[in-house]
């Protein structure tokens, strides 16, 4: 990624303190105390003084002009856990040197620095990071910070703030960078998943059939004439032209699909209310366990796709993704699970329904993932196997696993949830109803 010069018109803050105001005040009077009662050593002393504060007031307006800062990362897509570098570069264009420049950047939360000569600040949304280097004329420096990756998600950083000032520490001058053009994906927690290697008739996806029930429209075959209930967008009209003279009508061909889809419903709610709050340590189980069914699943070369209620549509992820087998489309499909919040935007049976023809393909596999089974989305996918969908739902959550007639049902939060966060937001027992996941809301993901 190559390093963006933020160009923002300087905000510089009032010349000074009130303190440095004062003391050039004072200044002025010792001069004209020490003039008028002819005491020339006194009215020299407050001269030169006078002249160095205002030298050093021009200094501090300057101090800042001409002064570019740049901001640099070595990778923007990370795991959890992984570690990238960031590089400030700030850059002096002009004659007079800077004797001190403060650079504070911000790291949002799911960020951390774990560069130990970094004073890092922490608060509410965020952290800090906060340089102090000086520039020479026409000087640049760069600063190298290792960054990790602490929680997934989508983040921005910045904006940055640079404060300089005189030799003195007289008087100062602060600029703020504007927002920051540079983001940073950190893909959710990937596991194997060997338990994914079911019958050819289960998920996920199948292998070559007999069964001509459904065809590939990516694979023509041939053309024939057309038959009574062929569909009409079957009919090659370019065949047709060309046999016109037999009039008869023809239609394309294709072949049965060679592997089927597969296609990972994720559920973003935690509890069964909005108002009871979420669960994180269940919410990050269920992500982890998309992202580790959707790898597999390329892996072993089938089309995957993901449907999922929790991506806000301001978001760069996108909530429905109709399945494909392309590395980059596997990148889309991370990326959007790393955008995927606690709240969901709707409920995860109406976004099929609004987009299940892009993305739910006819005969795909169905896997329903979630840590919290709603009546609503399991009366849904539990109708999708009578439509010719092969269905399987994993369970993520730290209850006992539900039974739900005519749906297969997989416990594999084992695999995806922490025991130590497990026994901190776990559902007391007999809590029932009456439970509030609020409160938990601030606690790590699973790592």
């Amino acid at each position: 990624m190559y390093p963006v010069v933020v160009r923002t018109p300087p905000r510089l803050s009032g010349g000074g303190t009130t303190a440095s105001d004062i003391f050039v005040i004072l200044l002025v009077i010792v001069v004209i105390v020490g003039a008028a009662l002819g005491k020339p050593l006194i009215a020299a002393i407050g001269s030169l003084a006078f002249v160095v504060a205002i030298a050093a007031r021009i200094w501090s307006r300057l101090s800042l002009e001409e002064v570019k800062y740049s901001r640099a990362l070595s990778a923007d897509h990370l795991f959890q856990g992984d570690e990238t570098t960031l590089t400030l570069s700030v850059e002096n264009n002009k004659p007079l040197p800077v004797p001190w420049l403060r650079i504070n950047d911000f790291l949002p939360l799911g960020l951390a620095s774990s560069d130990s000569l970094a004073t890092e600040k922490s608060f509410l949304g965020g952290s800090e990071i906060t340089e102090v280097v000086s520039l020479g004329r026409y000087e640049r420096v760069r600063v190298h910070l290792k960054i990790r990756a602490v929680e997934r998600g989508y983040y921005r950083l910045g904006p940055a703030k640079l404060e300089s000032g005189d030799l003195f520490g007289m008087f100062n001058s602060s600029r703020e960078e504007g927002q920051s053009v540079h983001t940073v994906t950190v893909y959710p927690r990937v596991v194997p998943a060997p338990w994914l290697r079911l019958p050819a008739a289960r998920p996920i996806g199948d292998s070559r059939t007999r069964n001509n029930l459904w065809e590939d429209f990516s694979r023509p075959s041939s053309i024939r004439e057309y038959r009574p209930g062929d569909p009409l967008r079957k009919i090659d009209w370019k065949a047709t032209a060309r046999h016109a003279s037999q009039e008869k009508v023809y239609v394309r061909t294709f072949d049965p699909t060679v592997s089927h889809y597969a296609v990972a419903l994720v559920e973003s709610a935690t509890t069964e209310r909005p108002w009871e709050g979420y669960l994180p340590h269940v919410l990050e189980a269920a992500v982890s366990c998309a992202a580790s069914v959707s790898v597999r699943a390329s892996e072993m070369g089938y089309r995957v796709g993901m449907i999922s209620n929790g991506v806000p549509p301001h978001d760069e992820g996108r909530a429905v993704i109709p399945p494909a087998s392309s590395p980059s489309h596997l990148l889309d499909i991370m990326k959007s699970l790393a955008m995927v919040k606690p709240m969901a935007i709707k409920s995860l049976e109406e976004m099929c329904r609004n987009h299940g023809g892009e993305a739910l393909p006819p005969g795909a596999t169905v896997i329903y993932i979630a840590g919290e089974f709603r009546q609503g989305a399991v009366e849904y996918v539990a109708s999708l196997s009578h439509e010719g969908y092969r269905v399987v739902a994993l369970y993520v959550g730290d209850a006992e696993v539900p039974e739900i007639p005519d749906l297969e049902v997989l416990d594999v939060s084992k695999a995806f949830l922490d025991d130590e966060k497990r026994s901190l937001f776990a559902r007391p027992a007999g809590a029932g109803e009456e439970y509030s996941g609020f409160g938990t809301s601030e606690a790590d993901p699973v790592v």
